[in-house]
């Protein structure tokens, strides 16, 4: 990466490992995969978090789906207590909280999960 001029930053430097599909798609994580950096060796992990979205190596956007339904909670959690509170929200305020806050909390990286409907086989 330096030979091009790209800096790497090893203490964000992660290694996901899909294997190749067919027969030997059910094939283990290899262990003996090991990267060197300056900061030590990077070995494959079974999930990475790249731009917002967790990835693991069937690509089955099970741990993304866990983690923003997990974090979509805590906001939703946070404006219950806060109707909660002597006269609490306006439903109107609300419904914006909860639209503003969550929704987009919950939704992020759908687009990549939900291929559209063009590969549905839907016309259009």
């Amino acid at each position: 990466a330096e030979a091009i001029g790209l800096k790497v930053d090893p203490k964000k430097t992660e290694l996901l490992y899909i294997p190749p599909q067919g027969r030997g798609s059910q094939a283990r994580l290899p262990e003996r995969v090991v990267i060197a950096t300056a900061a030590g060796p990077v070995r494959p992990s079974k999930s990475i978090k790249w731009l917002g979205i967790h990835l693991d190596r069937k690509l089955s956007f099970a741990n993304h789906v866990r983690a923003r339904s997990t974090g979509s909670g805590r906001i939703a959690g946070l404006a219950a207590r806060t109707n909660q509170i002597a006269r609490g929200l306006p439903v109107g305020a609300s419904r914006v909280f909860y639209a503003a806050a969550t929704v987009p909390i919950a939704t992020y990286g759908i687009p990549a999960l939900f291929p559209g409907l063009r590969r549905l086989g839907q016309r259009g």
